[in-house]
């Protein structure tokens, strides 16, 4: 089962599309900067999460003996189906994902609207730095990277990596598209998916009531080690774990504050990439 979104850091460089070629200084007014040589694309450059044991639940889901015919607890189809159909209807949340993908680590938090319309990205690499994408409305895009983002990821030169550093910097309008995929609803998909969750992997799957900080859970372990967590009431993903075999591949990925989710308003005096680039 592959259980975490295939989408990085890089995806993040990738999706940007920007390659910054100079930056103009600043203009004096209000603190924006003119960015130009800028131009958008798209690559699919991503790593695939996997994770270790669950930490949050009461019980060891993976070493749990329940199968899905348990009294009481649906089968894994059943509880897919239904986390689904509520992340399909969810208004918003908060996804925080810690991972290793043959030694390559980073972090992913996104926190907004489900559908990416309005919502704050995360991600960190050690080697490829940490970039913030914000989204206020659709087609309306901020980037907040620090230097090794701008030299590593983006192709940046020094000279603009430093002028742009830590700065919130507008996308073009043609990134739009692919900064919208870096959404909760686009990594959900990628993990629960039909895709990628057959029903006949189901089948075979294994069913377990459990709790987390009190509240009733249900978790899904199937035949490699892989779990999900899933509320009992409104069944809401609340954790994913996943295991691809390779010792240097592991990772975590939780969910929280569903439906909770404040508006994301634009940064104050962000970098202007020029009209057209």
């Amino acid at each position: 089962m592959r259980t975490v979104a295939k989408i990085s850091q890089l995806t993040v460089a990738a999706a940007l599309g920007l390659s910054l070629a100079a930056c103009g200084s600043s203009s004096g007014s209000g603190g924006s900067t003119s960015a130009a040589g800028a131009t958008t694309g798209a690559t699919s450059q991503s790593s695939t999460a996997t994770s270790a044991s669950s930490g949050s639940s009461s019980s060891d889901p993976s070493s749990s003996s329940a199968s899905s015919d348990q009294a009481g607890v649906p089968d894994a189809k059943t509880l897919v189906h239904q986390a689904r159909a509520a992340y399909g209807s969810a208004k918003s949340a908060k996804l925080h994902a810690d991972m290793t993908d043959s030694g390559q680590h980073e972090v992913i938090d996104i926190h907004g609207a489900i559908d990416g319309s309005n919502q704050e990205v995360t991600i960190a690499t050690p080697k490829e730095g940490t970039a913030t994408i914000r989204t206020v409305a659709t087609g309306k895009n901020y980037i907040k990277g620090d230097k090794t983002f701008w030299t590593k990821s983006s192709g940046a030169p020094e000279t603009t990596a430093n002028l742009l550093a830590d700065k919130w910097v507008a996308a073009p309008p043609s990134a739009a598209k692919s900064l919208g995929a870096l959404s909760i609803k686009a990594v959900l998909n990628s993990v629960m998916g039909p895709e990628s969750v057959s029903d006949a992997k189901l089948a075979t799957a294994k069913t377990a009531k459990s709790t987390v900080d009190g509240k009733d859970v249900y978790v899904i372990t199937t035949t490699k080690g892989n779990a999900i967590t899933i509320s009992a009431d409104k069944k809401y993903v609340l954790e994913v774990n996943s295991k691809q075999g390779a010792a240097s591949s592991k990772g975590k990925m939780t969910l929280s504050g569903w439906g909770a989710q404040p508006t994301i308003d634009a940064p104050p005096n962000p970098v202007k990439v020029p009209a057209g680039k």
